[in-house]
């Protein structure tokens, strides 16, 4: 104040307070952050180290567009109660408002993985919402492109389910991961993009994941031969470092050798 007058407003911040309606006295209420497309954001705080505090401590945000639809900010309000921890997570609201705020999604999850229903369908995404993977403060653009992938994703996992003969790495036998981890061994690429004979690369990879496990069998059974033989666990594996396993027959410990 100067002069007795109160000084002009540089900004507001728009707040909605959310609250049990079904129970008087309330349960809980909590007070969240209204952002629109115009608040400038910090889009590059590593999000995995402050998530559990921001949760834990922070205050709710819900981040809208001109194109946020009701049933979307109702959602988020939601999913916003159970990230903070006042609603718990069998409260069928979950469920429900993210089958109304992303009918899309939800219906072709069910199409695809014959859901019996929208709602069964609405609760699968859940499970992949129940721990936001982003910040949620990057807009609620970034929001829709984040429930879409994770939708794109369910169908996906769900048909490999469905057909595991279609993929390499399930022929193989290993997962998905290491499967590609390995391909640069087996296939070059071009263009951003491996050029490859399926099948030839499933039958040198299969060749050369039987001879690793082979050479993992035959230093476990050296191990045991030289612990058998009085080495304890650190030197048993120093000798490997040093000798050929097929030579651990003959090895002892220094002055026990029979």
């Amino acid at each position: 104040m100067t002069g007795g007058e109160v000084a002009p407003l540089a900004a507001i911040e728009p707040i909605l307070i959310a609250v049990l309606m079904t129970r008087q006295p309330a349960d809980w209420a909590f007070t969240a952050r209204i952002w629109s497309d115009g608040v400038r954001r910090t889009i590059d705080r590593p999000w995995s180290k402050i998530a559990r505090a921001i949760h834990g401590h922070g205050i709710p945000t819900v981040t809208l567009d001109p194109i946020s639809t009701p049933y979307e900010i109702a959602c988020h309000l939601v999913l916003k109660g159970y990230w903070h921890g006042y609603i718990r997570s069998d409260e069928s609201a979950l469920a429900n408002a993210v089958a109304m705020a992303y009918p899309r999604q939800v219906e072709r999850i069910r199409r695809a993985t014959h859901a019996p229903s929208r709602a069964s369908a609405a609760a699968t995404l859940l499970e992949q919402l129940i721990r936001p993977g982003f910040d949620p403060a990057q807009g609620a653009e970034a929001t829709r492109r984040y429930v879409r992938r994770k939708a794109s994703i369910m169908v996906m996992e769900y048909r490999k389910g469905e057909a595991p003969d279609r993929y390499p790495w399930t022929q193989i036998g290993i997962s998905e991961r290491r499967y590609h981890k390995l391909l640069p061994q087996f296939a070059q690429k071009v263009n951003g993009r491996y050029v490859l004979d399926q099948d030839d690369v499933v039958a040198r990879m299969t060749a050369y994941l039987d001879r690793v496990d082979q050479v993992r069998a035959v230093r476990a059974a050296a191990l045991d031969v030289l612990r058998d033989h009085g080495f304890c666990e650190e030197a048993a594996r120093k000798w490997l470092q040093r000798h050929r396993p097929e030579e651990a027959v003959n090895a002892w410990p220094r002055g026990q050798r029979p």
